[in-house]
């Protein structure tokens, strides 16, 4: 046998040439490859982040060359070293209740420390975004806030693991949740929903008190259908328990200004299947001035909205628990403008998914599209008749022609002429720049 002793300072494989002496006192020599494992000569470190903050309690798994587990810091930031080199080492990072864009990193042949081992989360994880459970998806929406909502109701398992527990309670907002779950959490993502209150990124405590569920914390004032929550504070906003109903299209009333005031239903195209809808509603407010908003008195349903953001209201529309059956349905509010004396023509009302998206949720907490269609508010009260008369080049009036009168909106309306060839239109806005056409079985129009 043969003992090679010494500290390794370099890992690698070496070749060894061995001259001996057998016993006929004749020499020869025999070659061995010897790998060593130098001990302690590089580490790995890098920072576990979601939205650029960093994630603690994080796990990252090291294998290959040396099986080691490191866990994030309060700051994201993990460490583990000596490690041997010239070995390849593959990390791997978990964290419950989140996904990774690249969740597995390798170091082949790894000669020199790593401070750069860093991961980071799929997308970025917000306070309040729970669905899907387990991982959230980015956004925070009725969706979520449903999931929410049948928590607190026991209607279905207390979210357990870190961030999933983390993205369910939310309140109060300033400690970034607490260890309970309650109406409070419902507030509050009601508040991110309506842009009340910026999106915050994941944190506050990971794992639930024993006994988390509380549903006594606040009662629902039935007295009190609609709430405008931009001028109530987080502890006085009132929600309601488990919803039933279902959009799957909301649109505008096209309406004529009179007196310098227009009032704009907001209605929504239901199929029976959702218990909640949010939208983003604009208006040019380049014409319009937004006096207030006035809910419908449907009392299964609760409205909130937030008016704070110029030329945009932000709406959330539930239905109220015990409702066997029942779905958001018809009228749900009605926005009221005055009219700026500068304004003419028309102005655009519409949907948008700024800040707050089009979408609904089923009462199980599924996701559902929502279609939306523009609307048009005339700002002139003044409107006008336009008739003229179809003639042959012989001076004879041409009946049963279609004439068509298009507006700068796009909206196209049609008359046919009478016998005498007549045609008329009403109620048409003053300032309008109108096109026409004619069509006619046997005739052809030159202008």
């Amino acid at each position: 046998s043969i003992t090679i002793s010494g500290t390794p300072t370099t890992s690698g494989t070496f070749p060894i040439n061995i001259r001996y002496r057998d016993k006929n006192s004749c020499f020869s020599s025999v070659t061995y490859n010897l790998t060593i494992i130098a001990a302690g000569s590089v580490s790995i470190s890098g920072k576990v982040t979601n939205g650029g903050q960093g994630l603690s309690n994080a796990t990252v798994t090291l294998s290959g060359g040396a099986n080691r587990t490191a866990t994030t810091d309060a700051a994201g930031n993990y460490t583990i070293t000596n490690l041997s080199s010239n070995q390849d080492y593959t990390a791997t990072v978990t964290s419950a209740g989140y996904v990774f864009a690249q969740p597995t990193r390798t170091f082949t042949a790894l000669n020199a420390n790593v401070s750069n081992g860093d991961f980071a989360t799929a997308f970025v994880n917000y306070e309040g975004d729970t669905m899907p459970r387990n991982t959230g998806d980015g956004a925070v929406n009725v969706v979520d806030f449903i999931r929410v909502r049948r928590i607190v109701d026991n209607l279905e398992p207390l979210a357990t693991n870190g961030g999933d527990f983390q993205r369910t309670s939310v309140a109060p907002r300033s400690q970034l949740g607490s260890r309970t779950i309650s109406r409070n959490d419902t507030d509050q993502i009601l508040r991110y929903i309506l842009a009340l209150d910026p999106l915050t990124l994941v944190g506050g405590p990971s794992q639930a008190a024993t006994n988390a569920l509380n549903t006594n914390l606040k009662t629902f004032d039935k007295s009190r259908v609609s709430i405008n929550l931009q001028t109530l504070p987080v502890d006085m906003t009132e929600t309601n328990s488990l919803l039933a109903a279902a959009p799957i299209g909301i649109s505008a009333a096209t309406v004529l200004a009179s007196n310098g005031s227009a009032t704009v239903p907001v209605t929504l195209n239901l199929d029976g299947t959702a218990t909640a809808v949010q939208f983003t509603k604009t208006y040019d407010s380049s014409k319009l001035n937004l006096t207030s908003v006035t809910n419908s008195q449907n009392t299964f349903n609760e409205i909130f909205f937030n008016t704070s953001i110029p030329g945009k209201v932000t709406v959330v529309a539930l239905r109220r628990a015990g409702v066997q059956n029942g779905f958001l349905t018809g009228e749900l509010n009605r926005l009221n403008f005055s009219v700026l004396e500068s304004a003419t023509g028309r102005a655009v009302i519409d949907f948008n998914n700024t800040p707050t998206e089009r979408i609904a949720a089923d009462s199980s907490a599924n996701p559902i599209n929502v279609n939306s269609s523009p609307e048009i508010v005339t700002t002139t009260a003044a409107v006008v008749t336009i008739s003229g008369e179809l003639l042959t080049t012989k001076g004879k009036g041409i009946s049963r022609a279609r004439v068509s009168l298009t507006m700068p909106s796009g909206e196209t309306r049609t008359t046919i002429s009478n016998l005498l060839g007549f045609y008329r239109f009403q109620d048409i806005a003053a300032g309008e720049t109108c096109v026409f056409s004619v069509t006619h079985k046997r005739y052809v129009f030159t202008t």
